[in-house]
């Protein structure tokens, strides 16, 4: 089953999709959010459209 969102932060033009980290990543990422260094998102995945 894949995941319903896809979270993951952003910092300038860098993505870290937050799948793989692990918890002290996770807490350095939290840190980093609340400092202003970096934006957390959550996206809603969408079904691909055949043609």
């Amino acid at each position: 089953m894949k995941p319903r969102y896809l979270d993951y932060a952003t910092t300038g033009n860098l993505i870290i999709p937050m799948l793989f980290l692990d918890s002290e990543q996770y807490m350095q990422l939290i840190d980093d959010c609340e400092a202003g260094k970096l934006e957390m998102k959550q996206k809603l995945r969408t079904k691909k459209r055949g043609a």
